[in-house]
């Protein structure tokens, strides 16, 4: 049998790092994951999937009791040697709640977070000698603190006046805490809108000559600070979705294709995101992990059928989470060695095909072949659609 390959060959010769391969972790995780995060030389994983948090010692998942009252896990953070986890349930509860974990359980700190119809704290960081909280509550313990608390070791306290609304990233570029969300206020200061930056005492405006339409994650980036879903044109610079701030002037790392960014992160001194893309017809959205380059994005491994959630390296490999099944289950690990660089085929008999487990299968779209020739040879190739 010969191997006629000429439509095809030609697609993969364009199809470059799409090429690459996203492989399953384990049998994956059957529901959404939220946040992942390195910590005592594992990977931590939160998410709505059951027990909530898992972690992965590279060969094994260990699972965690659930969190009392807390029905998905938004995020994890390490502070002072600790994990720590919060979230909500909202459609359960009008309360929740931050743990930290003490020899394998669970132990809430302070009081309970409250707001109606729900609350959650949609994402925890260390800042300064202090545990930072911000999300939905309007009260934690029957005491009036909007939106982002800051922890001391002891006790919840309000952060100046709050922000009047959820509060959905945090920060800390050149020793500051920014934050993100969906707030226009803190107090009677109504020049905090979707973006705001604290001075140590107040929440403040991060550039009173700028009203962000929206905002997204932050990243602090080789000296600068990135801020995602900005679509703003500033000093007549289109963003194009990303925002790049050298602390006086603005320069966009955007790209008219970004829909949504979903998270920044920087892996051996490389930039990735996890985005919503156009695609063609435009209507059509991809979701994928993309590469900064020093001059445009690049996408690595295949599209994701739902979203990507949070990125994260461990073992020096990329991981990825979220809301998707496939190409993995909710967890992705990026493996370059997947890749291949030759995408032609030989004109040689081929004796039979197989996976990278060796079993013989059937030629199937989208996924990394092994060609095993009539002469011993054998040829990767990513077969796609």
């Amino acid at each position: 049998m010969k191997y006629i390959f000429t439509a095809i060959l030609l697609f993969l010769l364009s199809y470059n790092s799409k090429a690459q391969g996203w492989e399953d972790v384990s049998g994956g995780i059957d529901d959404i994951v939220y946040d992942m995060i390195k910590f005592d030389n594992e990977l931590y994983v939160g998410g709505r999937f059951y027990f909530g948090v898992k972690s992965w010692d590279g060969s094994t998942w260990t699972n965690y009791p659930n969190l009392p009252g807390i029905g998905s896990i938004l995020t994890l953070s390490v502070h002072n040697d600790t994990l720590y986890a919060g979230g909500g349930s909202p459609y359960q509860s009008s309360q929740s709640s931050v743990f930290r974990l003490i020899n394998g359980g669970w132990e809430q700190i302070g009081g309970n977070f409250n707001k109606n119809p729900f609350s959650s704290t949609q994402q925890l960081i260390s800042y300064d000698s202090l545990l930072i909280s911000g999300g939905r509550f309007n009260t934690i313990g029957g005491v009036t603190i909007k939106n982002i608390a800051s922890w001391d070791g002891n006790v919840w306290d309000s952060m100046g006046d709050g922000l009047d609304s959820t509060v959905l990233h945090l920060e800390v570029h050149e020793d500051t805490l920014y934050a993100t969300g969906e707030f226009m206020a803190s107090g009677s200061n109504t020049n905090v809108q979707n973006i705001a930056k604290w001075d140590g005492s107040n929440w403040i405006s991060f550039d009173s000559n700028i009203v962000f339409s929206t905002t997204g994650p932050m990243k602090s980036f080789q000296g600068d600070l990135l801020i995602g879903n900005v679509w703003n044109n500033i000093s007549g610079i289109e963003m194009k979705g990303i925002a790049r701030w050298d602390g006086t002037n603005y320069s966009s790392m955007g790209d008219t294709i970004i829909k949504k960014i979903h998270e920044f992160w920087e892996f051996s001194n490389e930039l990735y995101i996890a985005a919503d893309i156009f695609a063609s017809p435009p209507l059509i959205l991809k979701r994928t992990v993309m590469k900064w380059n020093g001059t445009d994005w690049s996408q690595i491994g295949a599209n994701f059928n739902q979203w990507i959630v949070c990125l994260e390296d461990y073992d020096n490999m990329l991981y990825c989470g979220g809301q998707f099944s496939a190409p993995t289950s909710h967890i992705g690990r990026y493996n370059p060695f997947l890749s291949t660089n030759e995408y032609k085929l030989e004109d040689k008999e081929i004796v039979k095909v197989v996976d990278l487990t060796g079993r013989e299968i059937v030629e199937k779209p989208n996924t990394l072949l092994i060609y095993i020739y009539s002469d011993g040879t054998t040829k990767k190739v990513f077969r796609v659609e």
